[in-house]
């Protein structure tokens, strides 16, 4: 149990394990870089990380209330399973540097009433986060990885969320309510099978963003710029998507079809099929026949395709795809590069003669039967 005053110490590697700290002043300097110190499990109170370079730090499964951590660098640090609450993450001055956290991973954190104004979390994890109430006002999360987060209001204002393409790492809340994002660069941002209602976008970079099959319902997108975004079964648009869209650039209907404008359904014939860049989120696939089809950037999520044929059929970056059956699927010769399965059953499927490169196989337990 701490309660002390560290100056001018370098803390290198130094281990906190389950510590019980209560008004510690640890009194940084920018300048000393202390690596892969760990305060996993910790309970932190009324603390003082002002000016901490940790990069590579942990606060795993740490407890962290009314303590402030202004200017601090935790780039590639891990907050998995950590409590935030009142904590400060805000610059000292304007002549302090930001907040970072770069790369770092927030897998299940509860944010609740934490300021990161001007925080920097390009490339890091926020999966199943919890943000209630947070001010990220001028920050950045370039490629950040929101899937399954909770975003309730959240204070965004003018925040760099510009997705990084590429085939992990799509930003995708699952809730995003009362969150004021007015003014934010959300160019490429991707939401979909999301929730914005009552969201403000007032003012937003929209332009080839992502709302496909989200709800928008009371969300405002005064003055935004809406080239190319993509609304594609989206719900909440007023009068509806046709009528929001008349002049404003965006998309209502971009899902790729088979031949002879048939679109991918349940027993539908996609032989020879080439479809691009979209992602199945729920729909049933039974019985679909993706013979000799070319399929770049299609992510199935949650999906059956009971009955399906993917005989000869190519599948470029079939990654971060979460399948729930393939069950009596003929797949023979299929070709499928970078494939990831999560947690999919896989029954009497014919992959015979099939190549996978960088095959990637999660959560497998009793994966595959017959």
């Amino acid at each position: 149990n701490f309660d002390f005053v560290m100056r001018n110490c370098t803390m290198d590697g130094t281990i906190f394990p389950d510590a019980v700290i209560d008004g510690a002043n640890f009194e940084f300097s920018t300048s000393v870089i202390d690596s892969q110190v760990r305060f996993d499990g910790a309970h932190l109170t009324e603390s003082n990380f002002n000016g901490a370079n940790m990069p590579g730090v942990s606060f795993q499964r740490a407890l962290m209330q009314d303590s402030t951590m202004m200017s601090f660098n935790g780039d590639g640090g891990s907050f998995n399973d950590a409590a935030l609450a009142r904590v400060n993450f805000n610059r000292l001055d304007s002549d302090s540097p930001v907040s970072s956290f770069i790369g770092t991973r927030l897998n299940r954190v509860d944010f609740s009433d934490v300021q990161m104004e001007g925080a920097i979390a390009d490339g890091a994890q926020f999966r199943t986060a919890v943000m209630n109430g947070i001010l990220f006002r001028d920050g950045s999360m370039r490629g950040a990885d929101c899937t399954n987060a909770t975003m309730v209001g959240v204070n965004g204002r003018r925040l760099d969320a510009r997705a990084q393409i590429r085939s992990e790492g799509f930003i995708v809340p699952t809730i995003l309510d009362n969150v004021d994002l007015r003014n934010s660069n959300l160019r490429d941002f991707k939401l979909t099978l999301g929730v914005a209602t009552r969201t403000v976008f007032d003012g937003c970079d929209l332009r080839n963003a992502w709302l496909r099959q989200a709800d928008v319902t009371q969300a405002s997108f005064a003055g935004a710029n809406l080239e190319q975004t993509d609304f594609t079964q989206a719900v909440g648009l007023v009068p509806n998507c046709q009528g929001f869209c008349a002049n404003r650039g965006c998309l209502c209907d971009t899902r790729p079809r088979c031949p002879r404008n048939i679109l991918p359904a349940a027993s539908a014939d996609c032989e020879s099929a080439e479809l691009q860049d979209y992602e199945y989120l729920g729909d049933a696939f039974a019985g679909i026949d993706f013979t000799s089809a070319r399929l770049e950037g299609i992510h199935f999520l949650g999906v059956s395709l009971t009955e399906s044929v993917f005989s000869s059929a190519f599948f470029g970056q079939f990654s971060d795809t979460v399948l729930s059956r393939m069950e009596d699927v003929r797949a023979a010769r299929i070709r499928a590069d970078s494939a990831t399965f999560s947690s999919v059953v896989i029954l009497r499927t014919d992959f015979s003669s099939g190549v996978f490169n960088s095959l990637a196989i999660r959560g497998a337990g009793n994966l595959f039967e017959d």
